[in-house]
């Protein structure tokens, strides 16, 4: 590859468009992909890295992970409201 160039912009269009070509031509039916039993996906807050609650801002959807791998905490940045601070007075 060039300077500048990465393996998505470079390689990745050549490599699909061998693997159309060879596919259509063997005539191989498409199949569809089959997750593997050990494998999880999770909602995670961009900014915390952690499974994200219903008040994370910025979320990454359907995040992969092995399930060892996985994060196992609930983002601790965004909380929502919490009684410590609901019914603090407002001047």
């Amino acid at each position: 590859m060039g300077k500048g160039y990465a393996g998505n912009t470079a390689a990745l269009p050549f490599w699909a468009k061998f693997m159309k070509t060879l596919y259509d031509s063997l005539n191989i039916p498409p199949e569809h992909f089959q997750r593997p039993p050990d494998v999880v996906a999770l909602d995670i807050c961009q900014d915390s890295g952690k499974i994200a609650t219903n008040f994370c801002p910025n979320v990454v959807k359907d995040e992969v992970f092995r399930i060892k791998d996985r994060p196992t905490e609930s983002c601790p940045l965004h909380q929502g409201a919490t009684t410590s601070n609901r019914f603090k007075k407002v001047y």
